[in-house]
This record gives C-alpha cells, structure tokens and sequence, in this order.
C-alpha cells in the first residue's frame, strides 16, 4: 500500500485591484468610501494626473476666445491698450493661448498643495499616519469632481457665449466680471466645491482612520484653504483696483 503525502495547499496572493486607476474615474463620484479603502494601500497618481490635465486644458482652450473677451473687457485692462494700440488678432490669439498655459499650470499645482497641506495638519497638528502618495492621489480624485463641471459648463458658455455661466453664488452678483470682487468672491461658493471638498473629507478619514467629522474638518483645512485664499485674493484685488 502506497504512502500517500499530505500535500500542503498553497494560499494564493490576493491580486492588487485591476484597473483601479480607471475605475477610481467613475466610483470617486457614486462610491468614494469604498473607493478610497481601495486606494489607501494602492495609491495611484498618473491616470488621474493625465485626465484631470486633459480635461482642464481642453476646458480652458475650448473658451480661450471668451475669456480672451472677458480680460480686454476689464476697465483697466481696456484703459491700457488704448494707450498702447490696438490688439492685432495675432496678439489677442498669443494673449488667449498664453492665458490657457498659465491657468492649466495653476490647476494643476492646486492637487500638490491640497497634499502638502493635508499632510501638514494630518501628520504634524493631528498626529495621524499618511504618505505623501496616497494624499496626492486623494487630492487627484476629489479634483476630478471639480473638473466634471467643465465638462457641463463648457457646452453651455460656448451654447450661449457667456463666460460667467456657474454653479455657484456669483450668478446672484449683479456684475459678472473678473473684475468685480463681489462676483470673484461669490464664485468660489461652487456646488462642485462642496461636493468635492465633502469627498475629500470622506477620503482623509479613511486614509488617516480619523472620525468622519474630522476628516471633514482636515479637508476644509487643505482643499478649502486653497479656497478661502483665493477668495482673500479677490478681496485685496478690488481693494487696490
């Protein structure tokens, strides 16, 4: 009779999450809970840099015209090129490029900030445990969200010609304009803000282990900072416009 050896069974590694790069597109926007559980320990940084780039630049480009229009419209901007000439179209055409370089690059340092500071108030003033990384990558998705209304208000402000078509409190200013801080200040109460700013706080909970509230309270302290200083902006703007 043959001795028959028990034959240990080998336990299968647990596959990373396939396509979670991709997927993370589409659940950060019905799912984020469960999404960020998935990204704490797979933190993925370059799809969601690569869309949230596109869709900014292809965003700005698509109303470079409008808010080429809308800069020369600003009273002291007007009163400068009257004392310099007119603009041929070549160099409104420059001007408007030029505006949508400057403003993709600015978008796209916001995501690196938003980390910088989650981590400063999560690590250093709350005592919590995070990489850079997975902050990064928190802050590329929730950014995502914000990007989404480009993709509704672009059609639309092409639809109509209207750059200052939005989702926030500065349809109620009476004067629409870069220039009007009233207008600049209302505007950065956006519903995709918020909406991405709750995100955010759902996010930094899970990836720090911090209570819901306080995740809420580090998402306003990083992502909501960046705009509370750009409302402080517009502010001191008008003051000395």
């Amino acid at each position: 009779m043959e001795n028959v050896q028990d034959q240990q069974v080998a336990t299968p590694t647990p596959k990373p999450n396939g396509g979670l790069s991709w997927k993370g597109i589409i659940e950060v926007f019905y799912q984020p809970a469960a999404f960020f559980v998935k990204l704490k320990d797979n933190p993925k940084v370059l799809v969601p840099y690569l869309i949230y780039g596109l869709i900014t630049f292809v965003a700005f480009w698509a109303i470079k015209d409008l808010m080429a229009k809308a800069i020369l419209e600003m009273p002291e901007v007007a009163e400068r090129m009257q004392l310099q000439g007119e603009m041929t179209p070549e160099m409104r055409n420059m001007m408007a490029s030029w505006q949508v370089i400057q403003w993709t690059l600015v978008y796209l340092l916001c995501p690196l900030a938003a980390a910088g500071l989650a981590y400063f108030w999560g690590s250093f003033i709350f005592g919590g445990s995070a990489k850079y990384k997975q902050l990064l990558s928190l802050m590329l998705y929730g950014e995502l969200i914000f990007a989404a209304s480009h993709v509704v208000l672009v059609p639309l402000m092409l639809a109509k010609g209207d750059l200052y078509l939005t989702f926030s409190l500065g349809a109620l200013a009476s004067e629409k304009s870069f220039g009007n801080t009233l207008y600049a200040v209302l505007s950065k109460f956006d519903l995709f803000i918020v909406w991405e700013i709750i995100v955010i706080g759902i996010g930094l909970s899970i990836i720090y282990g911090f209570p819901r509230n306080k995740g809420y309270l580090l998402s306003v302290l990083s992502m909501g900072l960046l705009t509370i200083l750009a409302i402080i902006s517009a502010i001191v703007s008008g003051m000395f416009r």
